[in-house]
C-alpha cells in the first residue's frame, strides 16, 4: 500500500481540493484518514490516502499498448503530442530512453489536467521532486502556463 498526505486549507481551498480530487480519481483507494487541526486562519485538513497501484498505471505486460489518439479527445491529444515531442527532445539531449523522462501515461495525465501547476504535476504517481525540479518548468512552458 502507497501512502499520500494531503494538507486541505481550511480557507480558499479549492486548489488544495482539486489536489485531493485528482489523486482520488487515478488511483484505487484503500482508506481515507482525516483530521482537522483548529489553527485560526490557518486551519487545516490532514488527508492521509491508502492506496494500491491501480490497473491504469500498473505495466501493461502481455497487452497491446494503448493508442492514445484514439483514447484522449482530439485537444487534449494535441497537447499529449507536444509534451511527447518535448519529451523526445530532452531524452536525446541526456541520452535516456524517453520513459526516463516522463511515461506515456504520466504525459497523458498531464495533458488531461485542467489548470497544469507545478503542485498537480507533481501530484501524478510517479511524478517525484527530481522530474519537478528537471523537467515541470519546460512542461509548464509547453503548456503555455509559465511556472506553477
Amino acid at each position: 500500500m502507497n501512502y499520500h498526505f494531503f494538507r486541505i486549507c481550511a480557507i480558499a481551498s479549492q486548489a488544495d481540493t482539486a489536489l485531493l480530487n485528482q489523486y482520488l480519481q487515478q488511483h484505487r483507494i484503500i482508506s481515507v484518514d482525516r483530521e482537522f487541526v483548529a489553527d485560526g486562519q490557518n486551519s487545516f485538513w490532514s488527508v492521509c490516502v491508502g492506496s494500491v497501484q491501480s490497473e491504469k498505471s500498473s505495466p501493461k505486460i502481455g497487452r497491446k499498448s494503448i493508442d492514445y489518439r484514439d483514447v484522449l479527445a482530439p485537444d487534449v491529444f494535441a497537447v499529449f503530442s507536444r509534451l511527447r515531442e518535448l519529451r523526445k527532445r530532452l531524452a536525446a539531449e541526456q541520452g535516456v530512453p524517453p520513459y526516463a523522462i516522463f511515461t506515456n501515461e504520466q504525459l497523458s495525465q498531464i495533458a488531461q489536467l485542467p489548470n497544469p501547476s507545478c503542485a498537480t504535476i507533481q501530484a501524478i504517481e510517479g511524478v517525484g521532486d527530481k522530474r519537478i525540479e528537471l523537467y515541470v518548468d519546460l512542461v509548464l512552458q509547453t503548456l503555455g502556463q509559465g511556472h506553477g
